[in-house]
């Protein structure tokens, strides 16, 4: 009879101890879900303008406030560019417009140099 009034209280402890989703779960995953082929990976032969551009619309549709914007970023990018994402923007973008800022000044660089002449 302990063992099974333990069994119980274990059970109880571990439903309320598991964290509640965020409530933006669901949003993340649909703008992931949506932009899942539009990926800008670094390559240089590639605009990263275009990848922005498609991503842009995505927060007036989902009702994305600047934070949610810049939060999920990251969804456009992968490869070689999520990698200097995640070292080089998020840790010093402070807002959305400075993160596609950050990503337009270092890879748009190196896409003119490729498609001039």
């Amino acid at each position: 009879m302990l063992g099974m009034s333990l069994n119980v209280t274990q059970n109880k402890i571990a439903r309320y101890t598991q964290p509640p989703e965020p409530p933006d779960l669901k949003t993340a995953d649909n703008v992931s879900v949506r932009l899942k082929d539009v990926r800008y990976n670094g390559d240089i032969t590639q605009s990263v303008l275009e990848c922005i551009q498609t991503y842009q619309r995505v927060p007036s549709d989902y009702g994305l406030d600047g934070s949610q914007k810049l939060k999920y970023l990251h969804n456009i990018l992968d490869g070689e560019a999520m990698g200097f994402y995640k070292s080089h923007t998020q840790p010093v973008a402070t807002s959305y417009a400075d993160g596609i800022e950050h990503l337009k000044d270092h890879y748009n660089m190196y896409y003119a140099k490729t498609n001039s002449g």
